[in-house]
């Protein structure tokens, strides 16, 4: 018997559309099987596939429940035997050596590390209050921000894509700290215009940025001032904002999820800032049952509590604690790179088929997650990974622009 990839849908359009777009990126480039796990009275569209199992799944559960169900539960469809590496229906494979992630088991089971860590994780994870809260203060913040600025609700999208290379290159700056200092003696100098580079500069009288083509593309916001109007913290050294707490206003955090860990599951969590695992990718086998049956058990708990949300990632780190694999080795970054939209410090290199994240980490990847902007044109990123897809394999996409 092969190895396999496995995959599991349930539910709407997008999902089984990205999940045939992945399909024909992953074929061309595996020797091994690819297995899909689905229930097929739920789908909206077909999947394009002639491996396809079907599981009828409990009828009391949404089409999301119907799908963690499956994949938390997994181990229980598939023959023992082979090594089996589960992708999530937006992980896309672009490198030329994927069948190698089959060597990197490591029993009981193994995953790759979440692109953030717990605190951030926890307001999504369960119903705290917390992301509503917070939703409250951006909504009241972008507000005025707006008013501030009001070049941020122009629709034209040569000027919102130029904003965004402009706020790619300023936060690069802030982490390249002599870099900063000499941009910081030219700004100085220079009146009453100060030209960043080539592409932009910024007119001290008016506060306002422009383009290389004169166009006003954004209205330099006095944080300052607006912190004391909205009673943060700014440091105008570093440039942050942050509440008064401490935390910064761009980074929703709690710890409330290792707490519902403990009350509701009956584990310990003892590292409140834990590194978490991503779920999009792991590898397992015969020896990994043990470890997927409570992960499937806590998940159908939680789905009976409304303190939490419909996630499988929570319990996955109840799981991990279970185990005491807290430890445990997680996968390379190139086994599930996880794209963020809104990461300015990431760069790609199409020639080398490289990602630097944060100016320092080099990563080829193999496998990417792209688990928000699947399909979005607008996105560089997307359109480099995209055209890593051979020709004459892709698929249609629409592209909605929300996380799945």
């Amino acid at each position: 018997m092969k190895n396999a990839f496995v995959f599991v849908v349930c539910g709407s359009a997008e999902h089984t559309d990205s999940l045939n777009y992945v399909l024909k990126a992953l074929k061309p480039r595996t020797r091994n099987d690819i297995i899909v796990l689905t229930d097929l009275s739920r789908n909206e569209s077909p999947i394009l596939h002639d491996h396809v199992i079907h599981i009828p799944t409990p009828g009391h559960l949404n089409h999301h429940q119907a799908s963690i169900f499956l994949k938390t539960s997994i181990h229980r469809y598939l023959p023992e035997g082979p090594t089996y590496v589960y992708l999530d229906s937006d992980i896309i494979a672009i490198g030329e050596q994927v069948d190698a992630i089959f060597d990197q088991f490591l029993p009981p089971v193994r995953f790759a590390a979440d692109h953030c860590r717990m605190p951030a994780f926890s307001p999504y994870a369960v119903n705290c209050g917390c992301q509503e809260e917070y939703n409250a203060f951006m909504l009241r913040l972008n507000k005025r921000l707006d008013e501030l600025d009001p070049i941020r609700k122009d629709q034209d999208t040569g000027i919102q894509a130029e904003r965004t290379k402009l706020s790619k290159q300023l936060s690069q700056l802030l982490q390249n700290k002599p870099a900063l200092v000499l941009k910081g003696f030219q700004y100085i100098l220079s009146y009453p215009t100060f030209r960043f580079n080539n592409e932009f500069s910024f007119n001290k009288k008016t506060q306002i940025w422009s383009d290389s083509q004169g166009r006003s593309i954004m209205t330099n916001i006095k944080w300052g001032k607006l912190a004391r109007e909205l009673k943060l913290r700014y440091n105008p050294v570093t440039f942050s904002v942050k509440f008064v707490n401490g935390k910064n206003i761009w980074a929703l955090e709690c710890d409330h999820l290792p707490a519902y860990i403990r009350t509701d599951l009956s584990v310990q969590v003892k590292d409140l800032n834990f590194q978490h695992w991503n779920g999009g990718v792991f590898i397992f086998n015969r020896q990994s049952h043990d470890f997927l049956e409570t992960w499937h058990a806590y998940t159908m708990e939680i789905f009976k509590n409304p303190r939490w949300k419909t996630r499988d990632q929570g319990t996955l780190i109840a799981t991990i604690w279970k185990y005491n694999l807290e430890k445990h080795p997680v996968l390379d970054k190139k086994w599930n790179y996880i794209c963020d939209y809104h990461n300015h410090l990431l760069k790609f290199d199409p020639a080398t088929s490289t990602i630097t994240d944060n100016g320092k980490e080099y990563i080829r990847p193999e496998l990417v997650h792209i688990y928000h902007h699947f399909g979005d044109t607008t996105w560089d990123l997307w359109n480099w990974v995209d055209s890593k897809v051979p020709s004459g394999e892709k698929a249609e996409i629409q592209e909605s622009g929300q996380p799945k």
